[in-house]
């Protein structure tokens, strides 16, 4: 490779002379008017219920999924690949399992996508069908750790072939049918390996056992991954920090109805947010219940800390706000979106969000440089939460806002950027599609100006 090329391009993009790119132009917006707003469905329940209705032997219908977010799709499209008929009709999904040995390994790479969650499921899932599979994802995907999944495939004696750091994937291997299995996770910086393994559990005709150790983080979300299992044939048994799963094949034949996936409470944390910048009142048509929220459900309870309120559907305003302390030990996804809240509001402290740097990017460090760009300060402190004053007012950006290819980190931009005095430009213009792919048309149809240009940011 010739050094001058060499100069112009790095993995991580660090570096590099980039010519135009596409991203948001957002101009301020005021409003009078109470805005609608829908919650997009829930991934996490979305991801979890189709790779158990695949290896179900019955055919399972799930309504309204006809607006779904990139992470959805991705494992739609890989389930697809490993043999799974999924028809669309009519807004709905119809998946037609193929039972927990049905799959054939793809003959092309399995391509997750943005989604943690997809990749370590189907890691799970393809290293137990005999024959080659490759599984890789976008650029972000390829920065995120993924040893502890991978650690798990060795456990079994499976060889695997994978780079490092920017080239952390494609994974290359050869799955192996096994009957029984025990497998060792570290669930300390993250859940989804556990959830990974609930949701391939049916592949072992005589049964798993999964061994945890460390501080459980996001415990709620493999609490839902049992939950679901659960309620479609899975014995689980915990003891402790064990936990096993004795053999079982998945059944959606006692649903007769479409199942319905409930709408994403993290989703609501930007609803709040536009509420505490744009002034308005919002309502918000499907929040969902407590018993659906996996742990989100602390915005409802602690919305009077950014001086909201909340009323059924209808998010309002109070006359005060106070300080608040989050601790976000099975919510760390709201870190951003509450980070803003409560800058804007009265300040306070979040906490147990350790695990929250294993994300799509390291979002306790790019929440506090997005703050940054916006004039707004946060800071960590010595015991590990961090620290927001409240009472402060936003600044319009001078530069391209850098989101760090993390769809929360952009969506939060893109609400703060409506409340500034100028034009702000965001980086990643399509990342909201990875969970709500209306969040542009859904401002811009009460009025915000938003709009998708070619910038150049050798002139900015």
């Amino acid at each position: 490779m010739a050094d001058g090329w060499k100069r112009k391009w790095a993995p991580s993009g660090k570096n590099s002379k980039l010519s135009l790119i596409p991203v948001l132009e957002v101009q301020p917006f005021r409003t009078k008017k109470e805005m609608k707003w829908t919650l997009p469905i829930s991934k996490s329940h979305a991801l979890r219920y189709l790779i158990l209705a695949a290896q179900s032997e019955d055919v399972v219908r799930f309504s309204k999924m006809e607006n779904v977010g990139e992470d959805i799709i991705a494992m739609k499209d890989c389930l697809i690949q490993l043999g799974v008929k999924i028809e669309e009709k009519e807004g709905d999904w119809e998946v037609h399992g193929v039972g927990p040995h049905g799959f054939s390994p793809s003959k092309t790479v399995l391509n997750a996508r943005n989604s943690g969650v997809t990749l370590r499921c189907l890691l799970a899932l393809c290293s137990r069908i005999e024959g080659i599979s490759m599984l890789d994802g976008d650029s972000s995907l390829r920065n995120r750790p993924h040893d502890k999944i991978l650690q798990t495939l060795e456990q079994l004696g499976i060889v695997i072939s994978v780079g490092e750091r920017e080239e952390a994937l494609p994974v290359l291997f050869n799955g192996i049918q096994h009957d029984r299995a025990t497998i060792s996770i570290d669930g300390s910086t993250s859940s989804q390996p556990i959830t990974a393994w609930i949701c391939s559990s049916p592949g072992f005709s005589s049964g798993l056992e999964i061994k945890l150790s460390g501080d459980l983080v996001s415990t709620r979300h493999s609490q839902l991954s049992i939950d679901i299992a659960k309620n479609h044939g899975a014995e689980i048994r915990m003891q402790g920090q064990n936990i096993e799963i004795p053999p079982w094949v998945p059944n959606f034949s006692n649903h007769t109805s479409r199942i319905s996936i409930p709408s994403d409470a993290s989703m609501f944390s930007f609803a709040l947010l536009a509420a505490k910048v744009l002034k308005t009142n919002i309502h918000v048509g499907n929040i969902p219940e407590d018993s659906e929220s996996i742990g989100h459900e602390l915005l409802y309870d602690k919305s009077t800390s950014f001086g909201l309120k909340i009323d059924g559907p209808l998010i309002s305003h109070l006359d005060e706000s106070h300080d608040a302390e989050f601790d976000l030990i099975d919510a760390n996804d709201l870190i951003t979106p509450l980070s803003a809240l409560l800058a804007l509001s009265n300040g306070g402290h979040i906490s147990s969000i350790h695990h929250a740097q294993h994300k799509e990017s390291n979002r306790i460090k790019s929440t506090i440089e997005l703050l940054n760009q916006f004039g707004l300060r946060a800071s960590m402190t010595d015991d590990g939460r961090l620290s927001i004053p409240g009472g402060q007012s936003l600044v319009t950006p001078k530069k391209l806002v850098r989101t760090h290819l993390d769809h929360r980190i952009q969506m939060t931009a893109m609400i703060l950027a409506l409340g500034c005095n100028g034009s702000v430009f965001l980086e990643g213009s399509e990342l909201h599609r990875v969970a709500d792919p209306d969040a542009v048309n859904r401002l811009k149809e009460s009025g915000a100006e938003i709009k998708q240009i070619l910038f150049n940011p050798n002139k900015h």
